[in-house]
């Protein structure tokens, strides 16, 4: 009867040692292989930024555009466009993304239709998510009343209508390592925040 009660509490005690805490939230992330948006604390980033980091940031009389360079090696990674027009009566705002250049590809967080996803602070930034290349353009906003001949009429394409203080997650692979990070913006006017990186 005793070697029976003996081999239980030896078995508790291997299944008590063997047992893996759940990924805390809150303190540090780099154990647990994700970035919380908006989480850019000292003990979880590799790298960071705010809009005068961003570089590049101009206008070529078309469109507007922000270059950032997520690795801090002088490279574009990753460029944020805007564009509008209005006449008529008809309008119509567009922000995308696009990797222009890069050593290494750059993947966000996207819905079926390859549109980004708009994040809100402290939501999971893992492998989980449906990740898809920027290598094309991915369509943040593209909306509008186009009221000529044959025209669209009214539209809205894209998550990111009015968005403001959302995060952009992000993904990418350098030297075999992966990444995660995010990019804090408003949509309306295309304003780059902050954004962080780590692995």
């Amino acid at each position: 009867m005793k070697l029976p009660v003996i081999l239980f509490v030896f078995i508790l005690i291997f299944l008590q040692s063997c047992r893996k805490d759940p990924p805390n939230t809150s303190a540090s992330t780099l154990t647990y292989g994700f970035i919380a948006a908006g989480n850019n604390s000292p003990e979880t980033v590799l790298w960071e930024g705010t809009s005068s980091d961003s570089g590049n940031s101009s206008s070529n009389g078309s469109y507007y555009y922000n270059n950032l360079d997520f690795d801090k090696d002088g490279k574009i990674d990753l460029t944020f466009y805007e564009s509008g027009w209005s006449a008529h009566g008809s309008w119509e705002q567009t922000d995308w993304l696009n990797q222009d250049s890069g050593s290494f590809t750059i993947y966000v967080y996207t819905d079926k239709n390859s549109y980004p996803i708009p994040l809100n602070k402290g939501d999971r930034i893992d492998s989980t998510l449906n990740w898809v290349h920027t290598k094309v353009r991915r369509t943040l906003i593209d909306e509008g009343a186009d009221y000529y001949p044959n025209g669209r009429g009214v539209f809205k394409d894209g998550n990111w209508s009015g968005a403001k203080d959302k995060f952009l997650a992000i993904r990418f692979i350098k030297n075999n390592i992966t990444y995660y990070g995010w990019v804090r913006l408003d949509c309306e006017s295309l304003l780059i925040k902050e954004w962080a990186v780590r692995k």
